[in-house]
């Protein structure tokens, strides 16, 4: 990647000068409630305007790159020491502080960050990205808004979270023994009736609590074990529609997030009708959600290698696809809400339209409350959920 090359590149330059290169790692506070709150599309927007602060408040001769979700890696030469590394981190800091925009809300948004220095750090580009990750994650144990440096093996500072070669066997540990806890979003009819669900988890970690879904799975994609967690999911989720069919319950469809690592192997076809075949759970009731942003992709793959499983009942969820795009093979548009304002609102609706006379059925997604979710209603939406809408609850508070 671009990143690994700059970052190679970075080492070599290091290599042969007598200051340091700071490594920077970066994981946004508090990002997910934005996205719950408002919608992904103002995500976006936060995330965009975190990397103009840092392009336009650092040095242009450092390196900012965003490596996922909402997290940041800078790139930092002529370090002289950690104490200017930790300098560095704290004006990082201080280009945060002003508050973020959000769809008219003044919103706080802190950073934890870590850091370590090469070639005092004498590991690879992938070892020094892990150890500026293992730093970040002690940052974050020690409140929001924190930094630390990257303690080396031989220091008797210990580290209070796994680098990333642990994390893997943590994580597989952690499916083996129960750690994992699968949940469920109630999915909200016009009559307020439950017509869904989509699948969430959390991750009960021994040592450092309760890991909600997305800092799991943004451990898990480090590791590269997202796609054994999402396998974890669909077999939990299986499992639990057969358990409400064997005590004669409704048994409702459930939206499974899906990355690309899925839909893109040819075996995925296969694992999932064997999984669904043990449950005795029809084809229909497991509902991928496949990003908007893949879907161009992903319909393609998905015509070639999942004809079976589509001509079986299988159906297709896409998280906001380009309306003006191709969107045969879509059964159902999950829209995120942009915001609680009324021209928020309007945009949301207008957005539902246009897929609505695709002839496409909607979901919203990220509704704030009950008094929005009935003016959305009121306005032509037949099904909505948000965390804050209500809560996921476990497989039996669900069933109940």
């Amino acid at each position: 990647t671009l990143l690994f090359d700059r970052l190679k590149q970075a080492m070599h330059v290091a290599a042969r000068a007598d200051k340091q290169l700071a490594v920077v790692f970066m994981d946004l506070d508090g990002f997910k409630p934005i996205n719950d709150n408002y919608g992904h599309d103002a995500g976006d927007l936060v995330l965009q305007a975190v990397a103009d602060r840092l392009n336009s408040g650092l040095r242009a001769a450092d390196t900012v790159a965003r490596l996922g979700g909402d997290e940041f890696v800078t790139l930092a030469q002529g370090i002289r020491d950690g104490e200017e590394a930790l300098k560095l981190a704290d004006k990082i800091h201080e280009l945060m502080r002003p508050l973020f925009d959000v769809n008219g809300d003044k919103i706080s948004l802190f950073t934890s960050i870590g850091v370590t220095l090469y070639p005092a750090d004498m590991s690879d580009a992938a070892g020094l990205l892990r150890h500026a990750d293992a730093a970040m994650y002690e940052a974050k144990q020690q409140g929001r808004g924190r930094s630390q440096l990257y303690a080396q093996p031989h220091s008797a500072v210990p580290k209070s979270k796994p680098e990333r070669a642990g994390l893997a066997s943590e994580i597989q540990q952690g499916l083996s023994t129960q750690q994992f806890h699968l949940q469920f979003l109630p999915v909200f009819g016009p009559a307020g009736e439950l017509t869904a669900a989509v699948a969430d988890f959390y991750w009960q970690h021994p040592e450092f609590g309760r890991i909600d879904s997305h800092d799991a799975m943004q451990a898990a994609k480090r590791a590269g074990l997202n796609a054994v967690v999402e396998h974890w999911m669909l077999k939990e989720s299986a499992s639990q529609h057969h358990q409400a069919q064997s005590q004669g319950l409704p048994a409702l469809p459930v939206l499974l997030p899906l990355s690309g690592r899925q839909w893109r192997d040819p075996e995925f076809p296969d694992r999932l009708r064997e999984i669904m075949t043990a449950a005795a759970t029809p084809m229909n009731l497991i509902v991928p959600l496949i990003d908007g942003n893949d879907w161009l992709d992903a319909a393609g793959a998905i015509q070639m290698m999942w004809p079976q499983l589509l001509q079986s009942g299988l159906r297709i969820a896409v998280r906001k696809p380009d309306p003006a795009g191709p969107l045969n093979g879509i059964n159902l548009v999950v829209l995120p809400v942009l915001g609680q304002t009324t021209a928020d609102e309007a945009i949301t609706l207008e957005q539902m339209q246009q897929y609505a006379s695709r002839k496409l059925p909607v979901l919203l997604e990220a509704v704030a409350n009950g008094m929005q979710w009935d003016r959305l209603r009121r306005a032509g939406a037949t099904q909505g959920y948000g965390p804050l809408l209500q809560a996921a609850l476990t497989p039996v508070e669900f069933a109940a």
